[in-house]
C-alpha cells in the first residue's frame, strides 16, 4: 500500500503546474474549498524560487493562465539548471583531464 502512495506522490511531484492544478481541482470538487484556498495550496506545491512571484499575482488572474505561465517558467528553470549542470560536468572533465596529463608527464 505504501508503494502505491509513494508512486502517486512521485508522479504528482514530477508533473507540471498546469497538470497539477486540474488534478487538485478534481480532488476538491464538491467540497467546501474555495478558489483562493485552492490557489494557496497549489502555490505551496510550487518550487520555492517561484512562490514569491505567484503570491504577488493578482487574484483575478485565471487559475489556468497562472498554471500555464508557471509551467513555462518551470520548464525554463529546468532547462537552465540542466545547462548549468552540463557546463559544470564539462569543466570538471577538463580539469580532471589536465590533471591526469600533468601526472602522466611527471611519471
Amino acid at each position: 500500500m505504501y508503494q502505491i502512495y509513494e508512486t502517486r506522490a512521485r508522479r504528482l511531484a514530477s508533473s507540471l503546474p498546469s497538470e497539477l492544478l486540474p488534478h487538485m481541482q478534481s480532488e476538491v470538487e464538491g467540497r467546501q474549498i474555495g478558489d483562493m484556498e485552492l490557489r494557496q495550496v497549489w502555490t505551496k506545491c510550487m518550487p520555492r524560487k517561484m512562490r514569491p512571484g505567484l503570491e504577488m499575482s493578482t487574484n483575478d488572474t485565471p487559475h489556468d493562465e497562472l498554471a500555464d505561465f508557471t509551467s513555462n517558467c518551470l520548464r525554463n528553470l529546468r532547462e537552465e539548471e540542466n545547462r548549468t549542470s552540463q557546463i559544470t560536468k564539462e569543466k570538471a572533465k577538463r580539469t580532471l583531464s589536465l590533471t591526469m596529463d600533468k601526472i602522466a608527464k611527471m611519471l
